[in-house]
């Protein structure tokens, strides 16, 4: 159960490979908000909301190695929504 305020945060920042411009993504949530897809929802939203409204082509997200639960959150948010 939620008590109110923000479950957490997604950032993004623009980088660039040589000439090419791109978004670095990420998101942090709060501990009773895990497990629970919000993060996936979170950063997928935000991917639209990127390649709606800004020019770029690419997307790149980071994590810790040991952090299997935001791997599987990333994989999910980079495919297709299921109905």
């Amino acid at each position: 159960m939620f008590s109110g305020g923000a479950l957490g945060i997604v950032a993004w920042r623009r980088t660039s490979a040589g000439r090419t411009p791109y978004w670095n993504v990420g998101a942090q949530l709060r501990p009773e908000a895990r497990g629970r897809d919000i993060g996936t929802a979170a950063q997928r939203h935000l991917v639209d909301y990127l390649f709606a409204r800004s020019p770029v082509v690419r997307l790149e997200a980071d994590t810790e190695t040991g952090n299997v639960s935001e791997q599987r959150s990333l994989e999910k948010a980079g495919s297709p929504a299921k109905a």
